[in-house]
């Protein structure tokens, strides 16, 4: 039973007209998230463009699902909803990872904390880890082309990073600091691996909220640099 039935709404009508403007948010039957992160519990928390927020509160229906969009409860189909990918392509809201499937990749993790201005991870590390944000925000940074070190973003609770050595098996793309007190959950690769060769399934859906965190933040990161960073245009066309 949704908690409050006297807010039910029709999510999908409520989203198509509050995002009409936005042509690429309603297409084909699909209403497209712009965004999206893992919560408390193993939950995801959905984007969307005109500042609206949808919670996963109940995925026991496969066709049905329980959400809470703002301040509102309804019920969506998970084969209408889409996570926006920079590269192109989208994927459908049912292909992400459950709160059953968060269970069973974070229970072999280890709770860690770190003081203020801890460097978590360094650009360029491979450490085979993933991090997962229980309390507390970080910040990432990286060094731009004058030797500056720029804050590209931050991450709060919920957020993972360190996924890229986990997916391409390459080195950190970025610095992340934490601000304040700041209390991660570490999941080592091997576990999941473990985990990945008896379960293909939850591994499928799992790889792919992994790249469409990842894409758009490797985007983030390359657009802010950019802003950031004194380009000397005679410079660089004599390079």
């Amino acid at each position: 039973m949704i908690d409050d039935e006297s807010k039910n709404i029709n999510i999908k009508k409520t989203l198509t007209r509050r995002n009409s403007s936005r042509a690429s948010i309603y297409k084909k039957n699909i209403i497209t998230a712009i965004g999206l992160k893992n919560v408390e519990g193993g939950g995801l928390m959905l984007q969307f463009g005109a500042g609206d927020v949808m919670e996963i509160i109940d995925q026991s229906n496969d066709l049905e699902w329980k959400v809470k969009l703002n301040d509102n409860y309804g019920l969506v189909n998970p084969e209408t909803v889409s996570i926006v990918n920079e590269g192109g392509n989208n994927c459908l809201l049912k292909h992400m990872p459950t709160k059953q499937h968060w269970k069973l990749i974070l229970q072999e993790g280890r709770v860690i904390q770190y003081e203020p201005d801890t460097l978590i991870l360094r650009k360029g590390s491979n450490l085979q880890r993933i991090y997962q944000i229980l309390s507390g925000t970080c910040r990432i940074t990286v060094v731009d082309n004058t030797e500056t070190e720029v804050v590209v973003s931050h991450l709060s609770a919920g957020d993972i990073f360190g996924e890229m050595s986990f997916i391409a098996g390459k080195g950190a793309s970025a610095n992340v600091i934490a601000d304040g007190d700041v209390e991660v959950y570490l999941i080592e690769a091997t576990h999941l691996e473990g985990l990945f060769q008896k379960n293909k399934y939850i591994a499928g859906c799992f790889y792919k909220y992994l790249s469409s965190i990842l894409v758009k933040r490797i985007s983030g990161i390359d657009v802010k640099i950019y802003e950031e960073s004194e380009f000397d245009e005679d410079s660089y066309h004599s390079s």
